[in-house]
């Protein structure tokens, strides 16, 4: 059976002129509004601060400054599961008003504490032993995952899509909404992870993908392509 190729236009997001190597930057400008510290193997707690800045992300309502509600639980201290479920649900939820959650700070501190909790009481404190478990197998670290209180698909995408570069077993990963992204804006030869991976270093692809699932989540198409234009 044939199969009709689709051309790109400017109506799906960048024209066929543009090269990968001119709509990264943009979309990297564009898409976080503060930089994208990457994950660092010798930091301490990185794993389970992934976990934090996962859920962090994907709360309803998250502000821009997510960023800085997860460098505000660092400089507490906070960095592993039994430090934080050891903070009471109003202290936590302090930090999280004066990091601009408002109405989301109290439930969202509750969660917080609810899935350190479970990790010190089922997974020795740490996600690292929830990986070792999985044996490498990304489908069943996925499952492990959810089972942690609070922590829903997209949390889950976002963790992965962060700790790639720590756990080698999940690169190349990108969530959904990224991968919508780059298929729009023609980044890539396919439609995977892989393909986006391509057009960066691997220690990049979760922050070209970060910015990409800002961009889906905002609609941000018709202001990328002012600023490709100009």
């Amino acid at each position: 059976m044939s199969q009709t190729l689709h051309r790109p236009t400017a109506s799906n997001g960048a024209s066929a002129s543009r090269t990968p190597e001119r709509v990264i930057p943009v979309v990297l400008d564009l898409g976080l509004s503060s930089p994208q510290k990457p994950v660092k193997t010798a930091e301490e707690g990185a794993a389970f601060l992934g976990l934090c800045g996962a859920m962090l992300r994907t709360t309803p309502g998250a502000p821009a400054g997510a960023l800085r509600a997860l460098e505000m639980l660092r400089a507490q201290g906070w960095r592993s599961a039994p430090v934080l479920a050891g903070q009471s649900a109003e202290t936590l939820a302090q930090l999280l008003r004066e990091a601009g959650y408002n109405g989301h700070a109290l439930p969202l501190a509750r969660r917080l504490k609810a899935m350190a909790a479970y990790l010190a009481e089922t997974w020795e404190g740490t996600p690292e032993a929830l990986r070792q478990a999985a044996g490498a197998q990304v489908p069943a670290l996925r499952r492990l995952l959810r089972k942690i209180p609070g922590l829903g698909e997209a949390a889950v995408d976002s963790f992965c899509q962060d700790m790639q570069v720590i756990w080698i077993e999940l690169y190349p990963f990108a969530e959904p909404r990224a991968l919508r992204a780059a298929r729009r804006l023609r980044l890539g030869l396919g439609q995977d992870a892989a393909a986006l991976a391509g057009n960066c270093a691997p220690e990049e692809l979760p922050r070209l993908a970060a910015a990409l699932a800002q961009i889906e989540r905002r609609d941000d198409y018709a202001v990328l392509t002012r600023r490709l234009s100009a």
